[in-house]
Formats: C-alpha cells, sequence, structure tokens
C-alpha cells in the first residue's frame, strides 16, 4: 500500500510537471513533517489527563450517548463508517458527539485534536463557554502543575521520560495575535513505547495501555516533526539541516519579491541565486528543515 502511494506522488508531480511545459528554473518539493512509526504514547494522552486529574471513569461510562457509543466501537469500525459518509454528515456528527465528552463544569484541561505533538487547551472562564479556571494565578498554576506532571511520566518497560518536554505556546509565539486560539500547551513527543504495557509516574502510578501491542487509534505511523524538501533546478547545491521557517522567505526572495516585514527565518538556500538572506539573525545550516522545532 506504501508503494502504491509513492508510485501516485509521483505520476502527480510529473503531470504538474507536465502541465507547466518547463516554464520554470527550479522545483521545490517539501514537506514540514515526515511520516515513521507511531510513538504511541499520545494516545494515552487524555488517559494521563484524568489520572493527573483524578477524574478517571469506568470504560464507556460518562459523556453524551454518541460519544459513548463512538468510544465502545472497535476504530477499525467507526471509520469505516465515516469514511462513507458524505462530508456534510460528518460536520454535523463532530459536535454532536464532542460537546459532551467532558463534564465541562469539572474540567479544567482538555485535549484537542493532535498529531505531531500532543495539545491541551485550559478550560479559561472568559475565553471557552464553559470556563472555570480563572486567568491568572490559577491557570499560571494550573500550567505549571500540568508541565511537572506530564513531565514525569516514563515507560514502565525502559524507564525513560515519555516527553521530550512541555512548552507553553505563548513562549513559542510570544508576539503572536492570536495565541488567544492555540492549545496552552505543547507536549513533545518523546522516545516510543510501541509494545510497552504502559506509562508509570512516581506520583501518579501506572497507567496501562489497553492494548499494549495495538494502539487505541488503530494507526500504526504518525507524522514526525522532522521534514524534508527537494530542489532542482538552476544553482539547486546539496544543502544541510535547517528550519521549516526558512522555507517562505526564500521561496519569495527566488521569485524576486520581499519577505514581510516580521517574518522570520531564511539563508536555508543561501546557495541559490537569488535567495540570501537579508538583514535577518545569522545564517542557519539548512535537505531536512525540523518541523515544528
Amino acid at each position: 500500500a506504501l508503494d502504491e502511494i509513492y508510485a501516485a506522488l509521483d505520476t502527480a508531480l510529473g503531470q504538474v510537471l507536465d502541465a507547466a511545459g518547463g516554464r520554470f528554473d527550479r522545483i521545490l518539493l517539501f514537506s514540514a513533517h515526515g511520516m515513521g512509526p507511531s510513538d504511541g504514547w499520545l494516545h494515552m494522552l487524555d488517559a494521563l489527563l484524568a489520572r493527573i486529574e483524578g477524574r478517571e471513569r469506568a470504560a464507556g461510562s460518562g459523556g453524551g450517548l454518541l460519544y459513548r457509543l463512538k468510544k465502545r466501537l472497535p476504530w477499525n469500525l467507526v471509520r469505516e463508517v465515516t469514511t462513507r459518509l458524505p462530508a456534510a454528515v460528518n460536520r454535523a456528527l463532530v459536535p454532536l458527539w464532542s460537546q459532551r465528552m467532558h463534564d465541562w463544569g469539572t474540567t479544567r484541561v482538555f485535549t484537542v485534536p493532535f498529531d505531531v505533538h500532543g495539545f491541551l487547551r485550559v478550560n479559561l472562564r472568559g475565553r471557552e463557554r464553559d470556563g472555570i479556571v480563572s486567568p491568572g494565578e490559577e491557570y499560571e498554576s494550573l500550567c505549571a502543575e500540568l508541565v511537572e506532571a506530564l513531565e514525569g511520566f516514563a515507560d514502565i518497560a525502559s524507564g525513560r521520560p515519555v516527553s521530550a518536554g512541555v512548552v507553553h505556546s505563548r513562549a513559542l509565539f510570544p508576539n503572536g495575535e492570536r495565541t488567544d486560539r492555540l492549545p496552552d500547551l505543547v507536549v513533545r513527543i518523546g522516545d516510543p513505547v510501541r509494545g510497552s504495557p504502559g506509562l508509570v509516574s512516581p506520583h501518579f502510578g501506572e497507567v496501562r495501555f489497553p492494548t499494549p501491542d495495538r494502539f487505541p487509534s488503530g494507526r500504526s505511523g504518525n507524522h514526525h516533526p522532522r521534514g524534508w524538501y527537494l530542489l532542482a533546478g538552476t544553482g539547486a547545491a546539496a544543502i544541510a539541516d535547517g528550519r521549516v521557517v526558512d522555507l517562505a522567505p526564500d521561496v519569495l526572495r527566488l521569485l524576486d519579491l520581499t519577505p514581510p516585514a516580521g517574518m522570520h527565518g531564511g539563508g536555508l538556500l543561501d546557495g541559490v541565486a537569488g535567495a540570501g538572506r537579508q538583514g535577518t539573525e545569522e545564517p542557519v545550516s539548512g535537505a531536512s528543515p525540523r518541523g515544528a522545532e
């Protein structure tokens, strides 16, 4: 199946190049993140939060009827059904089975859809519809508590920490104008735990995987932070590692456009005519941009 995907992508790229009719000097193909075997433990992030918050419940209990039904059904069956439904029906179902996932009157923090890393959002009063955590001291205290708790979990089998760190989104985007729309905390993936019986914390005990050899989501792979790019054409040369934020300003310069003020990065393609850095921070060695890093 994977070979078929590669072949289909290669065919599609060839069609794009044929349609362009050779009217280009360079070709840049990139992915901001990569793919690989699933690290596993992020599938248990909701269970870890439940343990930390002391709100664990029996499997299948709690939440609305649609949510409980979805949790009880095998993942492959749910996926088989939802992929056959019209997009409009899926859009209508998602809020119905998610709006009662939690008791919002007692839930201080919850996960939001994530992939490469885990995302947590505080149920903040004045921001969320049913917010219960007060801004200021209570919010800061909760964030610090969550960081310490999640960074304390380790793989039962190896004893290694499973998180590569938990960071606040405002530390990643200190001058962002829409940080209120982002998750409050980003949980970075650590060592893989495939086949592990579960996770353990000195403060919160063991959280066992229900199916150690099979992830609850049914997915054996996942996105990884490390992306890649391929550059061919005039002036193309072998280049070392860089950052994903370097791509956009360099592409603009290759098109003889000036990057907007405040756009950081650049220098990834310094060896290519027209892509030089202009007045930004020191150059980076830049054919694998690091996705979220």
